[in-house]
């Protein structure tokens, strides 16, 4: 059968298990609180990040046709001409096109509403 030592050399340190192991068994409600409050607002903060979307809702987002040069982003995703639902919220939506310099603009969509983009102005460079 193994058995395991009774103090612990870590360097210039000495852990004695026993000593260890009756401070936790004494600490154990308290360490027992923790855990539990610990694990609770892990799993609050969880149901509040994944019932977000829900909760804020939907919007129209309605691109008007540009030139196929410009590529439009949103929030880093690539952006087609037409309608399409998007989360409420602030969005940055951000176009570049060869030889001007990129525009960035934060659109603002709102639930159960519709929103139509105005493409930024690009600047040539």
């Amino acid at each position: 059968m193994l058995r395991l030592p009774a103090q612990l050399e870590i360097g210039p340190y000495t852990i004695h298990l026993d000593v260890f192991a009756a401070r936790l068994q004494r600490q154990r409600r308290r360490i027992r609180r923790a855990l539990v409050g610990g694990i609770s607002l892990l799993a609050l903060g969880a149901v509040a990040w994944l019932l977000g979307p829900l909760l804020r809702g939907t919007g129209v987002l309605v691109v008007p046709a540009y030139s196929p040069v410009v590529q439009l982003t949103l929030d880093g995703q690539p952006l087609a001409a037409g309608a399409q639902a998007a989360p409420s919220g602030d969005h940055t939506l951000r176009a570049v096109q060869a030889g001007t310099f990129p525009a960035s603009v934060i659109i603002q969509v709102t639930r159960d509403q519709t929103t139509t983009l105005e493409l930024p102005m690009l600047r040539p460079i």
